[in-house]
């Protein structure tokens, strides 16, 4: 008896757990795109010798921070449609207990704004080193 109890729960725990994985990965393969995406752009700023390579990658980071801006404000835009929902019951008699998708959503958009930053911050920076280089290569040539 206690071995097919383990067997039961060790089956339905597999088929959650595929279950999950397979709901998780159609998410996950829009993530993958990004990440290999973000990689490949960090690969190309090491990479970066010439003033025009650097400001090739600036762009290409100022892009991504703009992407990442209106990330934020879809998040914050899903946040507000979430509060101006009446409340369930459940929230007025303990709060704890009530879903929070406006909190998680405010969470997610803190967390592309700072992206956005991070980016516009990288993109700066590859912009000095692009005007730095032309300069070099300006004062080299004369």
């Amino acid at each position: 008896m206690n071995n097919l109890f383990k067997t039961m729960t060790l089956t339905a725990a597999g088929a959650v757990a595929a279950l999950m994985l397979t709901s998780a990965g159609i998410g996950r393969a829009a993530a993958a795109e990004s990440v290999s995406e973000m990689a490949k752009l960090h690969r190309m700023a090491q990479e970066a010798n010439t003033s025009a390579d650097h400001a090739k990658v600036a762009k290409m980071f100022r892009l991504q921070g703009e992407a990442m801006e209106t990330k934020a404000i879809a998040h914050e835009k899903k946040a507000k449609e979430f509060e101006a929902r009446p409340k369930s019951p459940l929230a007025h008699k303990w709060p704890a207990m009530a879903p929070q998708q406006g909190r998680e959503e405010r969470a997610l958009a803190v967390q592309s704004r700072r992206a956005a930053q991070e980016s516009f911050e990288l993109a700066a920076k590859h912009i000095q080193l692009a005007v730095e280089l032309r300069e070099t290569t300006a004062d080299a040539g004369n």
